[in-house]
């Protein structure tokens, strides 16, 4: 009897991890990246590379971290809404790729196609993605840091 009900405790365990992501609770529990913290913001407008329409967009640049050197960045996502609730992906500009070393880096400037300071800041939100190695093998799923509120 007492096997069988570890049968099942395992079981709604190995439910939860997968419905939640491994790479989820990865990224909650040892994040790739430090959260950002913006330094200056300009308003500006974004052309959408296949629609060709303009939108008003904010320019931003910030600092963070790289605190796992055994993760490589794959991309960030950005939404607007609340992250545990309803939200819709905003397109996002990094700019040219750059290969960062270990520990603090600056960026910018970004593109985020957010109307307003008071959107980016109280109304989105986004996670950076990266893929992370143990004893050089990569890991089947990306870990997803919180980057941004």
């Amino acid at each position: 009897m007492i096997i069988r009900e570890l049968h099942w405790f395992w079981l709604i365990i190995a439910a939860w991890v997968v419905v939640i992501g491994p790479g989820t609770i990865e990224g909650s529990i040892f994040p790739a990246a430090a959260p950002m913290v913006l330094t200056e913001t300009v308003g500006t407008e974004y052309k959408h590379p296949i629609t060709g329409e303009i939108t008003p967009a904010l320019k931003v640049w910030g600092t963070s971290a790289r605190l796992r050197p055994e993760c490589r960045y794959r991309r960030i996502d950005w939404f607007q809404g609340h992250r545990n609730a309803n939200n819709v992906p905003v397109d996002f500009v990094a700019g040219k790729a750059v290969v960062r070393k270990d520990g603090a880096f600056s960026f910018g400037p970004w593109f985020v196609a957010v109307a307003s300071l008071k959107v980016l800041t109280g109304q989105s939100f986004s996670d950076v993605l990266h893929r992370c190695y143990y004893f050089g093998i990569p890991s089947p799923w990306l870990t997803r840091s919180r980057f941004w509120n």
